[in-house]
């Protein structure tokens, strides 16, 4: 995801109020923005609107929509979006396509039709016919791969989809309001609204309040699409139910409500969408500390594998946090400024349960200088701008691959211990090489791309340079590049 405030709360000034973006970060690959807008500031009248940003390509993330009801009336059986994520286990939540009544049933159960198609994990709910000239959709495949849809023919109810594709979770809504970044929304009608797009592995799920004078007064799906493009580049867009379906529900604990619905309260509805999500453990003191320590962070100590630890804005200084006993994660991330250190001599274990491991530097400059455990593929992405020093000993007995990733700077300079098959590949930016990476001589040096500066002398198994990717070994104190095998690419360079 690379749209990111680099501030958690930012105020602009507008002619009778401050418009006020609050970003919060509560899972992993989960991204909130609460936007407060005066009139004028986005659209001639004063909104609230609700986006969480999603990264798909997390794999800790899974979708969930409303299932068929199998042999009752109708399509569905309706619930409020919080019933459905509460039944459904899942983190997040809004309501889905527009619907009619289907009847219902002896124990007071209300069946629902949706006006629209719905695919779930592969089951077919409802076919195209909702009536709509413009309908369109968003199906996601089993990796959660997203794409726009739409009818071939919007008189006839079936599952074909153009693009052709076999639909595995597919939601449907009434209008495209960005079809490959193309504007193609057309309705002014004022309303509260909820709507789905995405851009590359980017989902987003937005709500605008409405019917609320003087709190929050709507928009239309032009002014929705225009916005959305602009604020956050999307490149697809649907539009699914809104007036008082619109609604919006996050599960950090208890599952709530994170809109203000124009009913007072919620409707009960017939689809949902859902995210399942790894809650974010967040540091909240502005202080240094000790990682085992529950009051300074949000969510509790990240302390089990695939657990998320975010050191943001909290801190309003340089700061250490010290690993007193051992601590497991799956992903840590870095956003502030000011440097984090992560330091003690107990060992933090980078363990995913799920995929790869993951060390993201999104701004600053910060250090590891605890020792390191890898038991899984781990990739260090270091965004541009962004410095990540690994001054501790790193533990890859087990022989994991490595990767640096994105166009900032890694700095390797703590002790390593690498097992047979060990590589450490350089996909992007800088890796610095001040150890020797393999004294017993397994580990592969796989340059993909960017630049690797050797400043150690290397004990490697052999050396792959490729692509326009550049080595240097500096010159000076005994720095020799020793490797069974060296091999290099057209246009690759050893220096």
């Amino acid at each position: 995801m690379k749209h990111r405030f680099a501030t958690l709360t930012c105020l602009a000034a507008a002619a009778t109020a401050q418009a006020k973006t609050t970003v919060t970060h509560p899972f992993r690959g989960v991204v909130r923005y609460e936007r407060n807008e005066p009139a004028g500031a986005v659209v001639p009248r004063p909104v609230a609107m609700n986006i969480l940003e999603i990264d798909l390509a997390d794999p800790t993330i899974g979708l969930v929509l409303t299932p068929s009801n199998g042999a009752d009336p109708g399509e569905v059986t309706r619930q409020t979006t919080r019933d459905f994520v509460t039944s459904q286990g899942a983190q997040l939540g809004i309501n889905g396509n527009l619907y009619s009544s289907a009847g219902t049933g002896p124990n007071g159960e209300i069946y629902r039709d949706v006006n629209g198609i719905e695919v779930a994990a592969g089951q077919q709910v409802s076919p195209w016919g909702g009536g709509f000239a413009r309908e369109g959709g968003i199906n996601f495949s089993a990796s959660n791969l997203a794409t726009m849809v739409q009818p071939t023919n919007t008189s006839v109810s079936n599952y074909v989809t153009s693009p052709s594709l076999s639909p595995y979770n597919l939601m449907g809504g009434r209008e495209r309001l960005i079809t490959g970044g193309a504007i193609t929304a057309i309705s002014t009608a004022l309303n509260p609204y909820t709507a789905m797009g995405y851009k590359g592995n980017s989902l987003y799920l937005f709500v605008v309040d409405g019917r609320q004078p003087g709190y929050s007064e709507g928009m239309t799906l032009v002014e929705i699409a225009n916005f959305m493009q602009s604020a956050y580049g999307l490149t697809d867009l649907v539009s699914l139910d809104g007036g008082g379906s619109t609604t919006m529900v996050m599960a950090d604990s208890t599952p709530r409500v994170l809109n203000s619905p124009s009913d007072g309260s919620e409707r009960v509805v017939a689809n949902n969408f859902g995210v399942f999500a790894a809650l974010m453990h967040e540091w909240t003191t502005n202080g240094s500390g000790t990682w085992s320590v529950t009051g300074s962070w949000t969510g509790g100590v990240p302390n089990a594998p695939g657990a998320a630890a975010r050191f943001g804005s909290a801190i309003a200084l340089p700061r250490t946090i010290s690993l007193t006993s051992s601590a497991t994660a799956g992903l840590v991330e870095f956003d502030n400024a000011n440097t984090y250190t992560i330091g003690g001599t107990s060992t933090l274990t980078l363990d995913a349960t799920v995929g790869v491991a993951s060390v993201r530097t999104l701004s600053g400059t910060h250090v590891m200088s605890a020792p390191l455990e890898i038991v899984d593929t781990t990739e260090f992405d270091v965004f541009s701008g962004a410095t990540l020093s690994l001054t501790g000993s790193i533990n890859n007995s087990t022989g994991r691959t490595i990767k640096k990733l994105g166009a900032g700077v890694m700095v390797l300079s703590g002790p390593q211990n690498h097992g047979t098959g060990a590589q450490v590949n350089v996909n992007a930016g800088t890796l610095q090489i001040m150890t020797d990476l393999g004294s017993s001589a397994l580990v592969a040096l796989k340059l993909n791309a960017g630049m690797t500066d050797i400043r150690s002398p290397q004990h490697l198994h052999d050396v792959n340079i490729l692509g326009s990717s550049i080595a240097t070994v500096q010159a000076g104190g005994g720095n020799i590049l020793r490797a069974r095998t060296l091999t290099m690419a057209a246009g690759a360079e050893l220096i």
